[in-house]
């Protein structure tokens, strides 16, 4: 193969890793995020707020507004990619929502889980995050 050939199949090599590695860059799940749950009869109207504190690590608060909840903490908070977990420990059973964040980081979407029983839950991001008093 000519030099010129090995340059050019070089530089493309390279513009494909470096698009592949943008694609999966992290995306800041921080601001936020107004959806539901579906539950069997209704969905639950549920509101996120996810911030960083000083250290730069994930923090998180869950507000139901029909039962005038907010502000309610996560007791854990990860990121893994575009994979976004919360474990709430507000009843007996911790409720846990696994979901992955849109390419575009819009939205997120996956699984809530409590006692054993699993539904869905959708997410739309709604602007900066709003932080209320813990209960």
């Amino acid at each position: 193969m000519c030099p010129l050939c090995r340059i050019a199949v070089l530089a493309f090599w390279l513009l494909v890793r470096a698009a592949e590695m943008l694609a999966q860059a992290p995306i800041d799940p921080s601001g936020h995020w107004e959806g539901s749950v579906q539950l069997p009869n209704a969905p639950l109207v549920i509101a996120v707020d996810v911030t960083r504190n000083a250290k730069g690590e994930l923090a998180a608060t869950f507000a139901e507004p029909s039962a005038g909840v907010k502000g309610f903490p996560f007791s854990n908070v990860e990121m893994q990619g575009r994979t976004l977990r919360l474990v709430l420990k507000a009843g007996a059973q911790p409720s846990t929502f696994t979901g992955t964040l849109s390419a575009d980081g819009k939205t997120i979407s996956g699984d809530a889980e409590q006692a054993g029983e699993k539904t869905t839950f959708t997410l739309t991001r709604a602007g900066e995050a709003r932080l209320a008093p813990q209960p």
